[in-house]
């Protein structure tokens, strides 16, 4: 049925259609200079395509541009400046550095095509991308414009082109800034034109395509980059960098560096970003989605579109309109069962897809709320516990548990604890360490948790417990046999195998350390009875090492554990401050033995211990000469007063504190210059006189004098790893209680008193 005529917005309309068909002119007249030709746009936007989505792919009838290839002396010249660029031989020297890329820009002059869809040299324009101005990447956006399609479908150009959006949304940020001045950038007869503006040019060359290049080899990965560079997303987590790019990427550093940060974006960036949205949703179907989530390329650059919905204001997303409403929804038609059941379906598929398990854990991240609570109540809880035992689906299950309220943990423990053996015997724990720490956040009791997974390593008594870390870890006795040291000249030593198992498992035990008292109670027994020759091969393990700067280190972990993984440890520092792993081992146990742990005499000794061996460290790695500078053992040899005073200073995090408050102490004006009185204890008028302990005859601590009192001992308790209680509490705690045996005393001699006149 076609669209109501409406008068509203028709101007807008007409004006929107004239700016596109000047855009579309100029890239016409720029491709008939560079003798190519531009794809064919219909009046409404889109492509001519032959064909259609069969099978997850578009079978179009577009062809890719051929720019020419460069010639022996060319390739030899641009070789040598990649090796200039490489080696950065201008050394600090700004001017220099700039000089030479403005002339390597005069070089490339009329070839920066070649050069892009060049095998040897793309990467040369990767790095002369990564250190150019803003001027000189929008000449890179001139000579590119027209030519975005075949350039993003291109095996080397298509990173030229990622390189290119990822270091314009820098340019348009610094664009934004108030000291920006846009008539430096000026040069010539060339008028000025914003990074805002030809980034969307850009965009909109190929918004037409867009559907088409979702699953292309080489365009998917820089339209994810385009979606992440338009919406100002930050690129820091590993799940949206493994979204963004494939395993066989080459050299992604820079880009990843620069999309790491969350970016101010200007608002040209959020209307090409609109528009692309709108261009996926009215073109893509429920079945086009399902065919998408499951599709190698398809479903990480879904993913990456899903990302960029979420981030848009919820005006611009219409129920049962967007993409995610889709995927988790289906089509409301007149069949509604049908549809839920196809839905519940798919979604089930998708849980089971390795492809599709990546878009679910997206999904189950970044989605908001309201759909959140909807896929995990319809696709997730009413078989949870299956979902956690599978291979695949357990990833997406582990990311459930970050999100999900007390409530729901409790049913998830419930759930899961039944299948703890058979989670333990199939090496599938990341959904057991992220329940523990989902319950840690929300203070959900894991104590049956805790249980069953004494029972499924078969350490149910106590005097089993010892060999309960050695067992979730796997490890046989050689791997707790540390190798010989000094080591003699035709030992081997053995190579570190990455088992990811064991990784999984190493990071169930720091999450079980970081349970209250009695349950983290589990690891540290076995740790505490291990030998200390095993103590040693955990600690210079890369995978186990983790395990006891944790224990070490953890709020939870009492004193006299701390005392005995030390003593356990004695005469080993020197040789674990030599090896790379155990060095952080080394620096856990200055964090653990300082103001307040009660352990001051240990941090001692270990000075001791270290200092003797200065030889050996000195000429050990950096990581041995680090263990030196944070033991601060310098200061230890030449004054040692100052260093002990060291371990009666309280963290680095208080000193900020402790010195605001000596300051705003100091600024307090003495009480009897505002009230007067002999011992300034007089309340001021009007307000009621704070209450404190008062000197002998001394003045009364004002109320603000008290609330700094009180915050500064919490923070002294919380760096101690003890509890704080309010001193008010205990106060008002015991009035209570003395005022409830008064009150029963009271009531008893009453009716004692009325029961002997009654009688």
């Amino acid at each position: 049925m076609p669209k109501e005529l409406r008068k509203r917005g028709r101007r807008a309309a007409e004006a929107r259609k004239k700016e596109k068909e000047e855009q579309e002119m100029q890239y016409a007249e720029l491709a008939a200079e560079q003798g190519l030709v531009v794809p064919e746009v219909d009046a409404e936007g889109d492509v001519d395509m032959e064909g259609g989505w069969e099978g997850g792919e578009w079978e179009g009838n577009a062809e890719s541009g051929f720019y020419g290839l460069l010639d022996e002396q060319e390739q030899e010249y641009f070789r040598r400046v990649d090796e200039v660029l490489e080696a950065a031989a201008w050394g600090d020297d700004e001017e220099q550095k700039q000089l030479f890329i403005a002339n390597t820009y005069k070089e490339i002059s009329n070839k920066e095509l070649k050069l892009a869809s060049s095998q040897g040299c793309s990467r040369l324009l990767e790095k002369l991308i990564s250190m150019s101005t803003g001027p000189q990447l929008k000449q890179l956006f001139r000579v590119f414009s027209g030519h975005f399609y075949n350039l993003v479908k291109h095996r080397f150009a298509s990173h030229c082109v990622e390189s290119l959006f990822a270091f314009a949304a820098k340019a348009a940020e610094e664009e934004l800034k108030p000291g920006y001045d846009a008539r430096e950038e000026m040069v010539g007869e060339v008028p000025y034109a914003s990074m805002e503006m030809l980034v969307g040019f850009a965009v909109s060359e190929l918004r037409p395509r867009l559907i088409e290049l979702l699953t292309d080899r080489f365009a998917s990965h820089t339209i994810r980059i385009i979606l992440m560079v338009l919406s100002g997303q930050a690129m820091k987590d590993d799940l949206t960098r493994t979204t963004i790019k494939s395993k066989k990427k080459e050299d992604v550093n820079s880009v990843t560096k620069i999309l790491s940060e969350r970016r101010q974006t200007p608002p040209g960036f959020s209307t090409e970003l609109s528009a692309l949205l709108n261009t996926a949703n009215e073109a893509l179907s429920v079945a086009d989605i399902r065919l998408l989530a499951t599709n190698a390329l398809g479903g990480p650059a879904l993913s990456t579109l899903l990302r960029a919905e979420f981030s848009r204001p919820k005006k611009e997303k219409r129920k049962g309109s967007t993409l995610l409403w889709k995927l988790i929804r289906g089509t409301e038609g007149e069949d509604e069962e049908k549809e839920k059941e196809e839905t519940a379906t798919f979604f089930s598929n998708l849980l089971y897809d390795s492809v599709g398990s990546h878009l679910v854990e997206t999904l189950v991240q970044k989605a908001p709320k309201k759909e959140f609570n909807y896929m995990y109540l319809t696709h997730f809880r009413p078989r949870l516990g299956g979902l956690a035992r599978n291979e695949t689906a357990g990833f997406a299950v582990a990311r459930l548990f970050d999100r999900l309220p007390a409530e729901e943990l409790e049913y998830a423990v419930a759930e899961i604890v039944p299948g703890v053996g058979n989670l333990v015997e199939r090496g599938r724990v990341n959904v057991i360490k992220s329940l523990i720490d989902g319950c840690v956040k929300s203070n959900v009791n894991v104590e049956r948790l805790a249980d069953s997974i004494r029972e499924a390593y078969d350490c149910r008594e106590d005097d089993e417990l010892p060999k309960l870390v050695p067992k979730i870890l796997k490890l046989s006795e050689e791997d707790l046999t540390p190798p010989p040291y000094p080591a003699p000249e035709d030992y081997e030593p053995k190579q570190p195998r990455r088992d990811p198992a064991q990784k999984h498992a190493s990071l169930l035990i720091q999450s079980l350390l970081t349970l209250p008292a009695p349950l983290s109670s589990l690891i540290t027994t076995s740790l505490t009875s291990l030998p200390p020759s095993s103590l040693l091969a955990l600690a210079l393990n890369q995978t186990t090492s983790y395990i006891l700067q944790t224990a070490l280190t953890s709020p939870s972990t009492s004193t006299i554990t701390r005392r005995k993984l030390l003593n356990n440890l004695k005469s080993s520092f020197v040789r674990m401050a030599l090896d790379q792993s155990a060095s952080f081992v080394v620096e856990s146990a200055w964090d653990c033995t300082g103001y307040g742990s009660g352990l001051a005499n240990y941090r001692a000794w270990i000075a001791s211990e270290l200092a003797s061996g200065e030889r050996e460290i000195r000429e050990g790695g950096p990581w041995a000469r680090g263990v030196w500078r944070r033991w601060k053992l310098d200061l230890w040899k030449s004054r040692r007063g100052d260093w002990v005073a060291l371990g009666k200073e309280p963290p680095a995090e208080l000193e900020g504190f402790a010195a605001l408050h000596q300051k705003a102490m100091e600024d307090v004006p003495e009480p009897e210059k505002l009230y007067g009185g002999v011992n300034g204890n007089m309340p001021k008028p009007g307000k009621k006189e704070a209450e404190g302990p008062a000197g002998a005859g001394g003045p009364k601590k004002t109320a603000i004098q008290l609330a700094r009192e009180r915050h500064a001992a919490k923070k002294a308790a919380e760096a101690r790893g003890e509890k704080w209680v309010d001193p008010r509490v205990e106060e008002a705690r015991k009035r209570d209680k003395v005022a409830r045996g008064a009150a029963t005393g009271g009531n008893r001699g009453e009716l004692g008193k009325r029961k002997r006149v009654e009688g």
